[in-house]
């Protein structure tokens, strides 16, 4: 689209645009098929879903490809399914508080501030992808780089929420440790980041918000939540680079606290606007 990149740029520097920027991610073959006029397959992908992009929206911040579907199991047991967008993988509780506690404290000795080189290697790889990524897309076109977050998502995510419920109630000081590692590691990375970095804003993704409102209760969030989410938001931005935040759901109970630690951009998951 004409203008995509000035047009998110606006946004992001407090600035009117012509109208507000579409983003998306394009996981749908109906809209890679209208746009492109042909069948996406996972042969062509590499080269139509880069070619459909800026003619659909005028922002993302990911290129997936189609996967073949697939279904097995993984070396430690668990299924995983594999569809063309999406895939499954089960999840394996640990079980009862006092297991789940002893199995992360074996992750939550420190220290956990270390860089080594391979942390070098990786952040090299990250910004390697990000810029072929963007100069694929065209100058026109503004792709968001990826960049850690506290990651609450991760943590309830790997056990299901009614498990991590239970933990946060019976053992809440290890949910509160493996958010203050986070924090640490979010900054490290931040911090190590090349002074030509190039990275103009990051998506930061967090699903911490049913339909309803917050997952946890706003005074949850304003005593455990934010003062580890705002020392990331300090690091981005004195790397000068500009967050943008996502999260699914009702935000608004905790959207003050949001500006307050120091969101630049909130992307709406429907209709997809950066708001």
């Amino acid at each position: 689209m004409q203008g995509s990149r000035q047009r998110v740029l606006d946004v992001m520097h407090g600035r009117k645009p012509d109208r507000i920027p579409l983003y998306e991610l394009i996981r749908n073959d109906a809209v890679v098929r209208h746009f492109a006029g042909r069948e996406l397959t996972v042969e062509n992908a590499p080269e139509l879903l880069y070619e459909i992009f800026p003619l659909a929206v005028d922002t993302t911040r990911s290129v997936r490809m189609p996967d073949e579907e697939w279904e097995g199991q993984l070396e430690d047991g668990r299924r995983r399914v594999v569809h063309r967008w999406t895939q499954w993988t089960e999840r394996v509780p640990p079980g009862s508080s006092e297991a789940y506690a002893a199995a992360k404290q074996k992750s939550l000795d420190g220290p956990w501030d270390t860089w080594t080189e391979d942390d070098d290697a990786r952040i090299a790889n990250h910004l390697r992808v990000y810029r072929e990524t963007s100069t694929r897309l065209g100058d026109d076109f503004f792709y968001f780089s990826g960049g850690p977050g506290l990651g609450l998502m991760g943590m309830y995510g790997e056990v299901g929420l009614e498990h991590f419920c239970y933990y946060l109630a019976d053992c809440p000081e290890v949910i509160d440790a493996q958010l203050e590692r986070n924090m640490v590691q979010a900054v490290a990375w931040i911090e190590h980041l090349p002074e030509d970095h190039g990275i103009v804003a990051v998506f930061s993704g967090d699903d911490i918000a049913f339909k309803s409102g917050p997952l946890l209760s706003p005074a949850w969030f304003r005593e455990h939540y934010m003062p580890r989410f705002k020392p990331i938001m300090d690091a981005y931005h004195r790397r000068g680079i500009i967050v943008n935040f996502h999260s699914d759901g009702d935000l608004m109970p905790i959207m003050d606290d949001l500006v307050e630690a120091g969101i630049d951009v909130w992307c709406d998951v429907l209709p997809g606007k950066l708001t």
